[in-house]
């Protein structure tokens, strides 16, 4: 029997890799089901301490071999991992999800993984083929250029996090975030010079607060929001769909 295969679309079309790279201009990806094989992978406590089981296993379903999973931004992953347990699955899926309203745990919530909205990026990158993006900061005026983040970015971004509540015991979870997507500010791109500039409080919060929903209305990526009724308090509203290491098991 031959294993099934899917053609999983790129929310960034392609758009931001460069020429180089087997996934410029690419506005679908083909994976296929997992197997047995793949089942090893995610029980691999080692790669699942290094936080490396899922990018493995994408890897190892992916078609073409000379992809490498961390490069892909983060809306093109979430597209490709949901089309990958689609492939090997089926379009149902449950989750545990609480409820905004009432806080309740609602127990194994069935989502619908099948044609999922996509978010196409919509605004072209400062030069073809580059992850670069410009805005200019609506209080201070001063210009940056940011990044869509990667899976290696947040890989980066969680050791980071991870580090300083194990040092300093305090949460920086913003500023973080800011220091790895920003690229340059009015030109400069040295990573020390951008860290100072948000480190001495050069960065009023308006600013802050803009560029954070700047980069998060560039991003594409696949629509994970479906309706939603809470069965404890009856609260009808809509939730997201979690993608995340559960999301590759069934029961």
């Amino acid at each position: 029997m031959s294993l099934t295969v899917i053609a999983v679309p790129l929310p960034s079309k392609g758009l931001v890799y460069p020429a180089t790279s087997p996934l410029h201009k690419m506005e679908t990806i083909e994976v296929r089901e997992m197997t047995a094989n793949e089942e090893d992978l995610l029980t691999s406590i080692s790669l699942i301490r290094t936080g490396k089981a899922i990018d493995e296993v994408v890897k190892a379903c992916l078609l073409s071999k000379d992809i490498d999973p961390s490069k892909l931004v983060v809306g093109d992953r979430n597209s490709l991992v949901t089309g990958l347990v689609l492939a090997s699955y089926g379009e149902k899926y449950e989750a545990d999800v609480r409820c905004e309203s009432c806080g309740e745990v609602n127990k194994k919530h069935e989502f619908n993984i099948n044609n999922l909205p996509v978010k196409y990026l919509k605004e072209a990158p400062v030069a073809e083929g580059v992850n670069e993006f410009s805005f200019q900061l609506p209080k201070s005026g001063k210009t940056v250029t940011f990044k869509l983040a990667t899976s290696e970015d947040e890989k980066e971004i969680t050791t980071v996090l991870s580090r300083l509540k194990a040092s300093a015991n305090r949460e920086a979870n913003i500023t973080v975030r800011l220091k790895q997507l920003i690229l340059s500010v009015d030109g400069e791109r040295d990573p020390e010079k951008i860290a100072a500039f948000i480190d001495r409080r050069s960065l009023p919060i308006s600013d802050s607060l803009a560029l954070r929903n700047r980069i998060e209305k560039v991003a594409p990526d696949i629509d994970t929001q479906q309706p939603f009724t809470c069965v404890h308090c009856g609260f009808v509203g809509t939730v997201n769909m979690p993608i995340d290491f559960n999301f590759f098991w069934r029961a």
